[in-house]
């Protein structure tokens, strides 16, 4: 009998032992979970409200994802999981406080039910502050989403308004001005929780108050232009139109500015320039001419508006014989491929000088673009013309440099009308 008792003793202590190592450790409150014959993990759960997360992600020990997006009641769930140790991560929307990363260690067959998963709402804050003062009647921030409008009136004294306590989400912050001021454009907001947005200065436009900085860029490329009120308390970026290069600022409380500009990375943007805005006036500081980098563009035309990521260039020179061939473009995995190629052959180039081509084998220029499979030609064999001007050769660093422009006519059924190439620069090792 003592020894029976014994045995069942001992095997009790086994059983426990075993159950206690396999046992799921879950860091999540309210979770239930049940052992399944299939031998496969499943992990379900509710996210309260629905809308307050956008994607869930899934991380096993090894780093593989599993994404999950909840239904509109909020429920999710993913089998068919081996078992092992698993991270979950929630991505809240805007306006949700921030929930960390759960770890869940999973055994064999189990079904891990997380249930409610319960979202506080966040609340963050909106400030910013008006000139001149006076100028605004109101501020109004409304969530895009739920429409809900808040409003407030900037302070007499100082232009401050803030937006104290609200929800989270995008808000279209919009201003009204009193009679003699014209209000700027809304601005868009995205407040998540907990955050502190502060609005750079908001200038309303107000006659003999106010006033601007205009310009033009030649050529535009992508132009921008940075201006700084001089004592750093504000600043803004205005972009030239694309087509006639033009700029003007935004309406501008007096004072000086720090004026400096932007440009593709084709060009080196001329200095800055001090700048004083009186009351009530526009101040045009001319035409900005960006300098070409001659050594960032190997090999362009037609200023690299037609060139997608600059050329891949190969060029050898053995005098008197240049050869050039430049290729830019390319497709994508889900797209034909297309590429553009350009190519220069010149068999008489001994030094310096201006070159005319006579549209032969080896003289001669050819433009190639489209889809691999119907490209479109362009050369000079049925009458187009080219110029290609040498500036220098440099020997010992085996660079070469200079210009070329081309007028090509159709080679091929597919091309259609003249390709008129200008503004070609090169500036080659060979």
């Amino acid at each position: 009998m003592k020894k029976a008792l014994y045995l069942f003793l001992l095997l009790t202590i086994y059983l426990y032992s075993c159950n206690k190592k396999d046992a799921p450790s879950i860091d999540q409150a309210g979770a239930t979970t049940t052992v399944s014959a299939t031998g496969f993990t499943v992990i379900k759960g509710t996210i309260s409200p629905a809308d307050a997360v956008t994607s869930i992600v899934i991380y096993d020990a090894q780093s593989h994802s599993f994404n999950l997006k909840p239904d509109p009641s909020g429920a999710f769930s993913i089998t068919d999981l081996p078992a092992g140790t698993y991270f979950i991560n929630y991505y809240q929307s805007l306006g949700y406080v921030f929930q960390s990363s759960k770890t869940l260690n999973l055994i064999a067959g189990q079904s891990l039910d997380l249930g409610k998963i319960i979202f506080s709402p966040g609340f963050g804050t909106i400030e910013g502050t008006i000139a001149p003062l006076g100028a605004a009647a109101k501020i109004t921030a409304t969530d895009k989403s739920t429409k809900g409008a808040f409003t407030v009136i900037p302070d007499a004294s100082t232009g401050k308004f803030k937006f104290d306590n609200l929800p989270g989400g995008i808000y279209t912050i919009s201003y009204t001005a009193n009679a003699a001021s014209t209000a700027p454009k809304d601005t868009s907001e995205p407040l998540a929780s907990s955050q502190h947005i502060i609005i750079p200065l908001t200038v309303f436009k107000t006659p003999g108050v106010t006033g601007t900085i205009s310009g033009k860029f030649d050529p535009d490329n992508l132009a921008s232009v940075l201006i700084a009120k001089a004592d750093n308390s504000y600043g803004l970026i205005v972009y030239a139109d694309t087509v006639s290069g033009k700029f003007i600022s935004p309406a501008l409380t007096p004072g000086t500015y720090n004026v400096t500009f932007g440009h593709d990375w084709t060009h080196k943007s001329p200095p800055g320039q001090t700048v004083t805005v009186p009351p009530g006036r526009n101040v045009d500081i001319g035409t900005i001419k960006p300098i070409l980098y001659l050594h960032l563009i190997p090999f362009s035309a037609n200023d690299v508006k037609m060139v997608v990521g600059g050329w891949l260039t190969n060029c050898f020179y053995n005098a008197p014989s240049l050869k050039i061939t430049g290729v830019s473009g390319g497709g994508v995995p889900e797209e034909p491929s297309t590429e553009t190629i350009l190519s220069i052959n010149l068999d008489n180039v001994t030094g310096p000088g201006t070159y005319t081509l006579q549209g032969t084998s080896t003289s001669n220029i050819s433009y190639t673009t489209g889809l691999a499979m119907k490209p479109q030609k362009w050369d000079m064999a049925n009458g187009g013309s080219a110029t290609v001007v040498i500036n220098s050769i440099d020997p010992a660093q085996h660079l070469i440099r200079g210009t070329f422009s081309a007028t090509l006519k159709p080679a091929n059924a597919n091309a259609n009308g003249d390709m008129v190439i200008t503004n070609g620069v090169i500036s080659l090792t060979y």
